[in-house]
């Protein structure tokens, strides 16, 4: 039976019936919000527990495209604070970020894909992490593989991809332009996220999904 009926019909019952105002009713009455109420936080925590898999899913896959190559730089460390930033991270802490950063698990291409279920957010992870492999301006072969296997692993088309690839080039050239007004070593963290175009709100789409 649906707790939020019962709960309903016995609190219209319990105002309008005097018939049932006894001891007893208003025990099960009282017992029966108590039983809703508590189904509903179970709901709400599980909800809770299955957005943050998903999000340390994301930094996890991130931090591993940011390290394929073998070292990480000022660009990919900026995108990987915006992602722990959403995971409940300081902004201002950036070591302790960091460290954050540096203990998360790395999850093989099926825990990543089994720790987001729904397509939609598995196709803005893939945009997060094509972005993460292009914020440099280039993607060698080991980014390249990488990017591949999670592609796969998340059911991401073929033509999709190419398209997140491409779409995500153009981005960058049209970013670089930008940046040749200044110098690369004066931009600032926000400057960088705000020349990645579609990865801030690419990433806040991915959260909103995650957490409903």
């Amino acid at each position: 039976m649906n707790s939020t009926v019962t709960a309903e019909k016995l609190l219209a019952t319990l105002s309008s019936d005097p018939l049932v105002a006894s001891g007893a009713a208003l025990a099960v009455g009282c017992t029966c919000l108590v039983t809703y109420f508590a189904s509903s936080l179970t709901r709400v925590e599980k909800g809770k527990k299955v957005a943050l898999r998903a999000l340390k899913a994301v930094a996890s896959a991130s931090k591993a495209m940011a390290y394929a190559d073998g070292k990480i730089d000022a660009k990919e460390r900026a995108l990987l604070l915006a992602i722990v930033h959403r995971l409940g991270g300081s902004a201002a802490a950036e070591a302790e970020n960091l460290a954050l950063i540096d203990a998360l698990p790395v999850l093989t291409p099926a825990e990543l894909a089994a720790a987001v279920p729904s397509q939609r957010a598995r196709e803005l992870m893939m945009i997060l992490l094509v972005h993460m492999a292009l914020v440099d301006e280039k993607m060698d072969k080991r980014e390249s593989d990488l990017c591949e296997t999670y592609s796969h692993a998340l059911n991401i088309h073929p033509n999709s991809y190419k398209d997140m690839l491409r779409s995500v080039r153009m981005l960058q050239k049209s970013a670089k332009h930008d940046a040749s007004l200044k110098k690369q070593g004066s931009l600032s963290r926000m400057e960088i996220l705000e020349q990645t175009g579609e990865f801030l709100p690419a990433l806040d789409e991915f959260c909103a999904i995650a957490r409903k």
